[in-house]
């Protein structure tokens, strides 16, 4: 039997890439509450260290000068090893560009700030995915078949929809959606399933307050839902889920009619 077969009763680990403020944090104690190991890596290090103090042991954090290239991801998934010796689910919460309208968005952005996070998202499950594959080749059979591996990615309603002003946002999430979910059929082949998450998020209702007026439920999705929806969908519950999106947009998608364009001159 190999090291690794005689580990897997312990404890699942998830990394958590980005967000450490809102979304990593409720994720970070949902994820412990239920039994699990988390790492998590963020540019932040004043909120990680927050984070590490209230969870202890249960957590480990990285605060590498970058989460998207391939060292800094290379050094989020040797932190994770290193510490819990296993990854079972990583949530990856990509940064998004700040919001422009088409017409004052540069060609030159496009590598450096639209694309990134597209390419980043890639790169992680291509990293994260290969470590998964060698975890079940050391599982006896049986095991491998309820190892249950996952990817989940958080993103705004901009991955799926698009508001005025905010062309760079929309294009940068929906590509990074895609690549997320092009991934879909090569990964079921080895038994690791990816999923997204898309919200209501606060920055942009809080940027934008006429947004409130455009969900049913009349607020934003809270960062408690976004985590229970992230557990949900790296545990048992959503086992028999890939390539599917969870929208949590309080009833927005439901609505009938075209946004006032007078408005934008408010």
């Amino acid at each position: 039997m190999t090291e690794f077969s005689r580990m897997v009763a312990s404890p699942k680990t998830l990394v958590i890439i980005g967000g450490a403020k809102r979304i990593g944090e409720h994720c970070a104690n949902a994820f412990t509450k239920d039994g699990w190991n988390v790492f998590l890596a963020d540019t932040d290090a004043k909120a990680l260290a927050a984070i590490k103090d209230d969870l202890k042991d249960k957590v480990d954090t990285l605060a590498p000068s970058c989460i998207s290239t391939n060292m800094g991801l290379n050094n989020i998934l040797s932190g994770a090893m290193s510490t819990f010796g296993r990854v079972d689910a990583v949530c990856h919460i990509p940064k998004l560009p700040a919001a422009k309208r088409f017409s004052d968005t540069k060609l030159d952005e496009f590598e450096e700030k639209i694309i990134a996070p597209a390419r980043s998202i890639s790169a992680a499950i291509r990293l994260f995915s290969d470590q998964m594959v060698r975890q079940m080749e050391d599982m006896e059979p049986t095991e491998a078949k309820t190892a249950n591996p996952s990817f989940i990615q958080v993103f705004g309603l901009g991955a799926l929809y698009g508001d005025p002003g905010t062309y760079s946002q929309h294009v940068a999430q929906s590509m990074a959606l895609a690549a997320a979910k092009a991934t879909t059929i090569d990964l079921a082949a080895l038994r690791i399933r990816t999923n997204a998450i898309i919200a209501v998020r606060p920055r942009a209702e809080n940027e934008e307050p006429w947004l409130k007026k455009r969900t049913p439920l009349g607020r934003h999705s809270y960062a408690e839902e976004i985590s229970a929806a992230a557990l949900f969908l790296a545990g048992e519950g959503g086992a028999n889920m890939t390539g599917q999106s969870i929208i949590l947009d309080g009833g927005r998608s439901m609505l009938n009619g075209i946004y006032d364009l007078d408005r934008t001159a408010d």
